[in-house]
């Protein structure tokens, strides 16, 4: 039977992706059992390693809604900065391709709206019989 303390111990340390030799040695376990304890805890180390890198996505400022509006505002300077400047005077060889990769970027980073078809929430247009505005 598994120990709660060790089980613990070994979901957070496989979540943190430490090797099962390191765990062996920290634990005081044979690393063949550490091996078929975890395929039993796989779902709990899975969802723990999840949320720590969710954690550090967030520490770190990296989830895509962050990285979309940093780009945006980027974007936007740069656009107040073009529509201001007489492109005659500054380095269009520098500033247009900046202001091109820029939009490249957020076109990347932005998902587009999806909807599914049968949510349940709306009767089906063909059973409408007429529209109100």
């Amino acid at each position: 039977m598994i120990n709660s303390v060790q089980q613990n111990q070994l979901i957070e340390l496989r979540a943190k992706g430490y090797s099962f030799s390191k765990i062996a040695e920290t634990l005081n376990v044979s690393k063949p059992t550490l091996i078929e304890w975890s395929k039993k805890l796989k779902d709990e180390i899975h969802n723990l390693k999840s949320i720590e890198l969710d954690a550090l996505y967030e520490k770190y400022m990296l989830q895509k809604s962050y990285q979309v509006e940093r780009f945006a505002i980027l974007i936007q300077k740069m656009f107040l900065e073009v529509e201001k400047r007489d492109l005659s005077t500054i380095s269009t060889e520098k500033l247009i391709p900046m202001y091109i990769s820029l939009m490249e970027k957020l076109n990347h980073e932005v998902t587009p709206l999806v909807l599914r078809k049968d949510v349940g929430i709306f009767e089906p247009i063909e059973n409408i019989e007429s529209w109100e505005v």
